[in-house]
């Protein structure tokens, strides 16, 4: 694992990748990201003090609604507390986890389970009625963007406009992954969004 101790915080460590900047994963054509690419080019982040006890709710935990959105709680509760500012990412189902702000950069959050093993699965949306791709696919982003933008919450409206605004200037688009169990939290960065 080229991971590398970083500093202790209140008995924990927090580790950083030895990987040159602006690494990038990329997933299978089926939204697989293996254990090995994740042990290497993956952030263990430590979760702040508040969330630790959702944390261990994950374990045993048998409802898959309850145990996303405390992943997502989780994940919410990292970025917020390193300085990047929460936009609103909700249009329905199979939105975004997360759209964050931090130095005029934008970064699209998915949030998913931390298998036993080390991997982590984005869902293909092979059953999806439109064609909107594997999920943080450019073309699925897009999508969600779009979905963004045609919701009745003024708030996602104003997210797609600056996502859309973004897209138009070609600034950065982070796709970033979280992968969260009971034991740990990673973050993945899977490059930027292809601005044409």
């Amino acid at each position: 694992m080229r991971l590398k101790a970083l500093n202790e915080n209140s008995g924990l460590f927090q580790f950083i990748p030895f990987n040159v900047p602006n690494y990038s994963v990329k997933t299978s054509t089926s939204g697989n990201i293996s254990a090995k690419k994740i042990s290497e080019n993956g952030k263990i982040i430590d979760p702040p003090k508040e969330v630790l006890n959702k944390q261990q709710q994950l374990l045993n935990n048998t409802d898959n609604n309850k145990s996303g959105i405390l992943r997502e709680e989780i994940a919410d509760s990292y970025f917020k507390n390193s300085g990047y500012t929460k936009l609103e990412s909700k249009c329905g189902s199979n939105c975004f986890d997360g759209v964050y702000m931090k130095n005029g950069e934008i970064y699209v959050v998915e949030v998913k389970p931390l298998k036993e093993r080390g991997s982590v699965k984005l869902s293909d949306n092979k059953n999806s009625p439109n064609d909107i791709g594997v999920q943080m696919s450019d073309k699925w982003i897009d999508s969600r963007i779009t979905a963004l933008k045609e919701s009745n919450n003024i708030d996602s409206v104003k997210t797609s406009a600056i996502l859309q605004k973004a897209k138009l200037d070609k600034k950065p688009i982070n796709k970033i992954v979280v992968g969260v169990n009971e034991k740990r939290a990673v973050t993945l960065n899977l490059g930027q969004m292809r601005v044409k």
